[in-house]
């Protein structure tokens, strides 16, 4: 379970919590533009536009769960288990759900230029090799002017114009907007008394403008908050500033460690939390046992290199001791 939020004020953001009951190899990563890019049954990209994100690297190939490209366009995938398949047609761009996002990002400059490609994207089930099951996604794809969300039904790839710029986990798209609805009286401000006037009602405290936020970690509940936060956070002037907003919000969705049981009683966590700054292609994340912010400035590489550049993450909390 995930949850992705993008946000515009000194800048435009896409943040992200990953929410699992384990560690997958993750590292930060950069992919300089003369990294082959390659592919089950789509044509390999020998040069490409560079990426930086959080993957799995696999046989010197990077399996990413969200990443950014250096104009700025970032993408992710959250778990989407009702994910339908297809069986590969040579009329069709035929993608695995761990090939989209290197894929679209290593072409793309806009959102706009993607959606040609997605016109005749299927998804195919080829697990990368054995032992590594293709997980069931769907995707949100954002630059610094749109948003849209990607979904693989029976009905076939689904593309929805995601002006909230927010996106959790199953049900689809379409349910999590309409139920909004059921959220709308909700308010930053203090509540005034329309229960009955000749009561003398007021608040026990501040806050009250927003009793009824479901504060629970289901992606229904998460999506609303989520989409709250969004509506209400305070911009700010700078990037730094921005950047601490954007952790707030996702630290408010987040999973913490012992809250959520799995059928398998494995415990549930956000095992990273990231923010990419599309402006300054800047990759912000921490991790659930390090909350100090760390950070990786695409253009800081060479990007004409071949070879992947990887950041190992610190699982040891940064404490600054003041005596």
């Amino acid at each position: 379970m995930c949850t992705v939020i993008t946000w515009e004020s000194h800048g435009k953001y896409f943040g992200r919590n990953m929410d699992l009951d384990y560690h997958f190899g993750e590292t930060a990563v950069v992919v300089p533009r003369h990294c082959p890019l390659h592919f089950h049954l789509a044509k390999a990209q020998p040069t490409h536009y560079a990426l930086i994100g959080m993957a799995s690297i696999v046989d010197h190939t990077p399996l990413f769960s969200e990443a950014m490209n250096e104009y700025g366009v970032a993408m992710a995938g959250l778990n989407f288990p009702s994910q339908v398949f297809k069986e590969p047609n040579q009329d069709y761009l035929n993608l695995t759900p761990y090939e989209i996002i290197p894929y679209l990002l290593g072409k793309v400059t806009s959102v706009k230029e993607a959606k040609t490609y997605l016109k005749t994207l299927q998804f195919v089930s080829i697990p990368f090799k054995d032992g590594l099951p293709v997980q069931p996604l769907h995707f949100i794809l954002s630059d610094r002017y749109e948003s849209i969300v990607i979904e693989s039904t029976l009905s076939g790839i689904q593309v929805h114009e995601n002006t909230l710029g927010v996106l959790t986990n199953e049900p689809d798209f379409y349910f999590q907007l309409a139920n909004l609805t059921h959220y709308m009286q909700l308010s930053p401000k203090q509540p005034v008394n329309t229960f009955d006037e000749a009561l003398p009602l007021t608040p026990f405290g501040q806050g009250a403008g927003s009793i009824g936020l479901p504060g629970d970690s289901s992606p229904t509940s998460r999506f609303v908050q989520a989409a709250f936060l969004k509506a209400h956070a305070k911009k700010t002037a700078s990037e730094e500033g921005d950047i601490t907003q954007m952790f707030h919000m996702l630290d408010r969705v987040k999973m913490v460690e012992g809250t959520v049981v799995l059928p398998n009683e494995r415990l549930d966590l956000t095992t990273y939390s990231s923010v990419m700054a599309l402006t300054s292609q800047t990759y912000y994340f921490k991790t659930y046992a390090n909350n100090q912010l760390q950070a990786i400035r695409l253009q800081g590489e060479n990007l004409d290199g071949s070879n992947l550049i990887t950041y190992e993450l610190t699982q040891d909390q940064a404490i600054r001791f003041l005596n």
